[in-house]
């Protein structure tokens, strides 16, 4: 599965933040990204690459005051149609559908239980050979390999995610509780659980693939970072780490075990 090229899929990731120049540096540091950071009509942005290839887009808030977030993007092939279609399954539009030159046509959507993500058209979806199929991002270092919503009512969510971006849901039982899978061409890309809003707000999590976790950790509180979940095991799948960066974005760190004859 190319997400850029597949319907429902998550295929781009953009910081927000309120010091680029501070965030280049710290991805940089932690990552090991490459960024490259030109000028564009809504101010500069900087592309993270990782071996040539494209992961993540950095950038300043378009309001002062907001919070530094990371924000994810999902391909479809309409976006106004989805736009309506998001309407009728309650969400509320944040940015109604614009175009970015050479890029593509993008809403931002809120969903009925008022977490936020984008939605994306791409003008050439054909272009981006930088990113190829998703189950590499497993064994990339530095690549964005998996995507978590938590909201309070996880059932309602993924019904919401299916119904408007055709996901198949595969339940898991976890030890938090019910784990509602996502995928797309019988892929995993993320899941949805359910969480208290007085523990944290409705929000997409967003997960980069580490070889070495304890190196990242050290990295993370080097450059400037606070860790606020260190080092969490998930039994058959990995270990990671949720941290915010020096201007306030959350972020999580994994570093994947994989079964034998699974990926490495």
């Amino acid at each position: 599965m190319k997400p850029m090229q597949t319907a429902g899929a998550a295929s781009w990731t953009e910081l927000m933040t309120s010091d680029l120049d501070g965030a280049v540096d710290f991805y940089k540091a932690v990552f090991g990204w490459d960024i490259e950071v030109a000028p564009m009509p809504q101010g500069p942005y900087g592309v993270g690459q990782v071996d040539g290839r494209y992961v993540s887009g950095l950038m300043g808030l378009p309001e002062p005051g907001m919070p530094p977030y990371w924000g994810v993007y999902f391909t479809v092939m309409d976006v106004e149609a989805t736009v309506a279609k998001a309407q009728e399954l309650g969400a509320s539009i944040i940015m109604d559908t614009f175009e970015a030159p050479e890029v593509g046509k993008m809403a931002v959507i809120q969903d009925p239980q008022n977490a936020v993500f984008s939605v994306i058209a791409y003008s050439d979806p054909g272009h981006e050979d930088h990113q190829k199929e998703w189950a590499e991002n497993f064994g990339i270092h530095g690549a964005f390999s998996w995507y978590e919503l938590r909201v309070p009512d996880a059932a309602a969510a993924a019904g919401f995610y299916k119904e408007l971006l055709g996901w198949t849901i595969d339940l898991q039982e976890m030890a938090m509780g019910p784990y509602h899978v996502f995928q797309l061409e019988g892929e995993g890309q993320g899941g949805v659980l359910s969480v208290d809003p007085a523990e944290m707000p409705p929000h997409w999590g967003c997960y980069v693939t580490v070889h070495d976790l304890d190196a990242c950790n050290e990295a993370i509180a080097a450059n400037g970072g606070t860790i606020t979940a260190p080092s969490i095991e998930v039994p058959n799948v990995g270990s990671f780490t949720m941290f915010a960066d020096p201007q306030g974005a959350h972020l999580a760190a994994m570093q994947y075990v994989f079964p034998e004859g699974g990926m490495e």
